[in-house]
């Protein structure tokens, strides 16, 4: 009885979920892969939300087999390819891909993404024929595969319509003065909207919201957007909500550059050799997507195209009928601004990335940006992620780095309105001790947030 009695006495310990904090977005796998080693995560059954300017859906230059092996898989994996091993290996049974209004890479709605191993080259490569998996040469047809697997992959927009006024849409704790930001007239305030939420490893309770503010705004004729509403559409909520609840457990991914992102390749160029570059190398979509017939033909010529370029950009050639052109292959032993000699090679790539989004963000933006995050996980956020992962992208060029504390602050801030209990971890040689002395976030923020409080790599 007395045991009884101590135990219905005891807190509850909510379980905390693990922030982990990178540089390199790839670097988010690894922690995926030792949570699922140590039993955090499910082997399979796993959902993604992967919040970002760039879906990261490609895959790596390495044979199928070879993506059990760790070492050898973050050896050859990129940025841009991280997911897809997931998805192979069983362990992602569904992405959402949360994209800003400037990230075009792929057509909302929901794709069946088939991946399996191609017969002919023992790499892993795609039976969905998007734009994205063809013009990049993944695409083989389905008849081509073996150990496939299909999952689904939904992609939305969310993003305040940065041409309209979205103040009256922001959370409270993005004002000063309100929620979660101390203020000179209250400098001892803390947040006061955290609610209990069903943590993957609690026993239950019931979820608490807090209430929203209003999310509705009129139409803004001249916006190119055609935004309804300043930060969700119903549509992304609805999708989100529905996956949630088909997931032994969710992932929860954010790469800051969905703030605010640069195309690190137009610094490369001039705009006029960066627009005759892009035009070089844009990519003809099929005619009909459903004809097997048209998807050949577009991949052929693509095929066509891309070794074309290759091959002219390695002679190096000194005359020709385009002066843009030649201007373009003398940057041909050149440092570009990171110091690395520029060959053929490296601009054919560059030329590859000229569809990449270019989107330097505003501070209203950021501001209007993470309260569209917010709201949409806040509407769908019914028990905790199991993992969070969180990627600055600034060596790499895409975050703006006089950018990257400020948005990295205005995430944990609403990482800890959302969550109750937080592990954070650093791993990144920038914060060997968590500090922040930016002058691009506003004192508030920077006053309040303690990241000493929580634990650091």
């Amino acid at each position: 009885v007395l045991f009884s009695v101590l135990c219905a006495c005891a807190p509850v310990v909510m379980a905390q979920i693990h922030v982990h904090v990178v540089e390199d977005h790839d670097e988010a796998l690894h922690h995926v892969h030792r949570a699922i080693g140590s039993k955090k995560l499910p082997f399979s059954g796993i959902g993604l939300v992967h919040f970002d300017s760039h879906p990261d859906l490609l895959s790596p230059n390495l044979q199928a087999d070879e993506f059990y092996d760790k070492e050898k898989l973050y050896a050859y994996t990129s940025i841009a390819e991280w997911i897809l091993p997931a998805i192979y290996a069983g362990h992602v049974d569904w992405v959402v891909w949360v994209k800003p209004p400037w990230a075009q890479q792929m057509d909302e709605g929901t794709h069946h993404l088939t991946v399996g191993k191609d017969v002919s080259s023992g790499h892993v490569r795609v039976s969905t024929p998007l734009p994205y998996y063809l013009s990049e040469l993944l695409y083989v047809p389905v008849a081509s595969l073996q150990n496939t697997r299909t999952v689904p992959l939904h992609v939305v927009t969310i993003g305040a319509c940065i041409c309209c006024d979205g103040a009256q849409s922001l959370p409270v704790f993005l004002k000063g003065g309100a929620i979660g930001v101390a203020s000179n007239d209250n400098p001892d305030h803390t947040p006061s909207s955290k609610r209990v939420k069903v943590s993957p490893a609690s026993d239950g309770g019931t979820p608490i919201k807090s209430p929203l503010t209003d999310l509705t705004h009129s139409v803004n004729p001249v916006c190119s957007l055609k935004c309804t509403d300043i930060t969700v559409s119903k549509c992304a909520v609805a999708i989100l909500k529905a996956a949630l609840k088909d997931c032994a457990a969710w992932w929860l991914d954010i790469d800051l550059d969905f703030f605010s992102t640069a195309n690190p390749f137009k610094s490369v160029f001039t705009k006029e050799q960066f627009e005759h570059m892009e035009a070089l190398y844009a990519f003809k979509r099929p005619d009909d997507s459903s004809s097997p017939q048209s998807i050949a033909e577009s991949v052929s010529n693509r095929q066509t195209q891309l070794l074309s370029l290759r091959q002219l950009l390695s002679t190096t050639p000194t005359t020709h009928s385009n002066k843009v052109f030649l201007s373009i292959c003398s940057l041909i032993g050149m440092n570009d601004s990171n110091g690395s000699i520029i060959d053929a090679e490296s601009l054919h790539l560059a030329g590859m990335m000229t569809d990449l989004p270019h989107h330097i963000s505003s501070m209203e933006d950021l501001t209007n940006m993470a309260a569209s995050m917010y709201h949409l996980l806040d509407m769908c956020w019914e028990r905790d992620p199991s993992i969070i992962t969180i990627a600055r992208s600034t060596q790499d060029d895409y975050t703006p780095v006089d950018q990257v504390d400020h948005v990295q602050l205005l995430v944990i801030r609403l990482l800890e309105e959302l969550c109750v209990h937080m592990d954070l971890k650093y791993h990144y040689h920038y914060l060997s001790t968590p500090e922040y002395k930016t002058q691009q976030s506003p004192q508030p923020l920077v006053d309040t947030f303690a990241p000493e409080s929580h634990s650091s790599l």
